[in-house]
């Protein structure tokens, strides 16, 4: 019996996220106790509602169950792909105490102890400058045997993992697809040199194909794995502010490049300067105090984030959250409610930011209003 069928198996289950996930795997000791349970013992040993018990079981008690978890794990192995599940101390231990983390990763490569690092991230196209320094810095992490993170993108991420590669380095690149689908593909020899020198990881089994959905779940994965995050340079709408915005929540540093105050490739990265982020002036800032990190509790990240529950809440956020506090709608119907006012993927990484906060939550497809 490979335990692991059942772990996948969990994890496919609809309408139950991270959280609840670990909950009952602490409760009932392991994913095949999960699974055998009746939806009484999951009410009264986890705490579940009924709907929820009844959903669980439902999806235990159907025919052919696991044969989804079976397949994903023969395209494993069929492809090089391996399972990473929370409990593993290859997954860091500051990472997995994020409840918001999955229980589970597939990736390709070699991880390695203690594999946090600094993330490196910034736009698609971006300046000479940028480029250089990204570079730079990068080329710097790898002579001081400190990982370079980022997420295999053109531009900034195609830079930072070439760089500690060439600098003999050690770099994760963490996927909106499955670890089997290089995304750009023109990246594909870069994606093979990471799994050569590093790994490729993602929450989606092998076969996924990314979508614009996904990104920002990405950055979210990306934030949680460093131990800083180093903004280069970054439009307004650059999906590198989602992965600062993550870092910020959690306490992080974000270092953030300057630039030209009329540069519009920088307008983000100069924005975040006024949110906190550091002046990035030289490289030496990229380690300073990152082995101090090494032994911090996971008690740390709990704290940090009911801090940021009491922060400042954006337009969107005040909108969406008064439009589900009357009912529970999925996110294609909020962008209806508020008139299209914002396109569905803004709608939906608002979301995952509230849910970030516990401020809402997803069951059955419909967006909750968690109560205080």
């Amino acid at each position: 019996m490979d335990k692991n069928e059942y772990m996948v198996w969990l994890t496919l289950l609809k309408g139950v996220g991270p959280v609840t996930q670990r909950h009952m795997l602490q409760k009932m000791c392991s994913s095949l106790n999960i699974y055998n349970a009746s939806a009484g013992e999951l009410e009264h040993v986890c705490g579940l509602s009924k709907k929820a018990a009844e959903l669980v079981c439902a999806g235990s008690k159907a025919q052919n169950a696991l044969d989804p978890a079976k397949r994903i794990l023969h395209r494993c192995s069929e492809s090089g792909v391996r399972i990473l599940t929370f409990e593993n101390p290859l997954y860091p231990f500051e990472a997995a105490a994020s409840t918001k983390m999955p229980i589970l990763l597939y990736y390709r490569g070699t991880l390695i102890p203690n594999s946090m690092g600094i993330a490196i991230v910034g736009s698609r196209r971006c300046s000479d400058y940028a480029k250089d320094v990204a570079c730079e810095a990068a080329s710097f992490l790898a002579q001081n045997n400190i990982p370079v993170i980022s997420g295999l993108a053109k531009g900034i991420d195609g830079y930072a993992h070439t760089a500690c590669l060439n600098s003999g380095g050690y770099t994760l690149a963490f996927l909106a697809g499955g670890p089997d689908i290089c995304y750009p593909t023109e990246h594909e020899p870069l994606y093979r040199a990471i799994i050569e020198n590093g790994a490729v990881l993602s929450e989606h089994p092998p076969g996924t194909k990314p979508f614009y959905r996904q990104f920002a779940r990405r950055n979210f994965l990306m934030s949680s794995w460093s131990r800083k995050v180093f903004v280069v340079q970054a439009g307004q709408k650059s999906g590198a502010l989602i992965t600062a915005e993550y870092a910020f929540k959690s306490k992080k540093e974000v270092l953030s490049l300057p630039d030209r105050i009329y540069e519009k490739s920088s307008a983000g990265s100069n924005s975040l300067l006024l949110l906190g982020a550091k002046v990035y002036l030289n490289k030496k800032q990229l380690i300073e105090g990152v082995y101090a990190f090494q032994n911090r509790p996971a008690a740390n990240y709990e704290s940090s984030r009911a801090e940021t529950q009491a922060g400042d809440q954006s337009a969107v956020e005040s909108e969406i959250l008064n439009v589900i506090s009357k009912s529970a709608y999925s996110s294609d119907k909020i962008s209806i409610m508020l008139s299209g006012k914002y396109t569905v993927s803004e709608i939906e990484e608002t979301l995952f930011n509230l849910e970030m906060c516990d401020k809402v939550s997803l069951r059955a497809g419909l967006w909750h209003v968690k109560p205080k």
